[in-house]
């Protein structure tokens, strides 16, 4: 009589069990993996949005200290800065703010212009305030500039 060799194999139901677990991981391994990269993306999109403001504020502050002659006009809705070397222009334009041709900014905002502490519509201004929207999130930015001992005398002179 000729003996039997068995295997030594798993059986059907084993498999089975073991392709059910393997499923289960893989799959909470993906759910864990789309969480991870959805919070990375929200990371650097509020990086990137807090890392524009901040070289907007940086610019606009800049600017309003570089150039003396500070004018709003309401019609175009430009800012004009001038010294008596160079000039350069704010354009706010309803979903962007261009600077000379550069756009700096994409997105909702509101401005308040003022001069001497009190709002003012048009002319000269010494002070802005941009409110940004962006989401659910609102922002602004106060931007003034340091007095010269020139425009003191010039808008108190004697």
């Amino acid at each position: 009589m000729q003996k039997i060799k068995k295997l030594k194999a798993f059986t059907l139901a084993e498999l089975l069990v073991a392709m059910v677990i393997t499923t289960i991981v893989v799959g909470m391994a993906l759910g864990v993996l789309t969480l991870f990269s959805k919070n990375i993306q929200l990371i650097q999109d509020n990086y990137s949005q807090s890392t524009q403001l901040d070289l907007l504020e940086q610019q606009l502050t800049i600017d309003f200290n570089r150039y003396q002659d500070k004018k709003y006009d309401a019609q175009k809705e430009v800012v004009f800065l001038k010294n008596p070397l160079d000039s350069i222009y704010y354009e706010f334009s309803e979903g962007y703010l261009l600077r000379d041709l550069d756009t700096i900014f994409k997105g909702d905002l509101h401005k308040n212009l003022y001069f001497n502490g009190k709002e003012v519509l048009q002319g000269t201004m010494d002070a802005i305030k941009v409110e940004f929207q962006k989401g659910k999130k609102q922002t602004f930015l106060f931007i003034f500039s340091e007095k010269d001992a020139q425009q003191i005398l010039n808008n108190y002179g004697n």
